[in-house]
């Protein structure tokens, strides 16, 4: 009986570890990797992006933001859209996304007052 409850507390332990090591996901550095080429290191797309891509997205422009839940940027980065944006669903874990959606948030300009 002990080493049952042994060995489901350290299975528990094992997946609260794992779930939490997912969770940590580092916004930052995936956005680095997989979206900086397209959207910029500031969020502000380059040229060529720009020529290639007419509805690139610009995270420093808080209109952007506006009208978009958090939610939202999940389900573009995980589907893409049309022919412009690859989904990365396949490439990036939910946690990944999820970290990158919080991470483009920071990139936005600070509101005027």
């Amino acid at each position: 009986m002990t080493r049952t409850r042994i060995g489901t507390t350290v299975g528990a332990l094992v997946l609260l570890g794992a779930s939490s090591a997912a969770a940590q996901a580092d916004g930052p550095a995936v956005y680095k990797q997989n979206c900086r080429t397209c959207h910029g290191v500031i969020g502000v797309p380059p040229k060529r992006a720009l020529d290639q891509y007419k509805k690139i997205a610009t995270f420093k422009d808080s209109a952007f933001f506006a009208t978009r839940a958090d939610d939202s940027l999940v389900a573009v980065i995980t589907k893409g859209i049309g022919k412009d944006m690859k989904p990365f669903k396949d490439k990036l874990s939910k946690d990944e996304i999820i970290a990158v959606a919080k991470y483009i948030r920071t990139l936005e300009k600070p509101k005027q007052p």
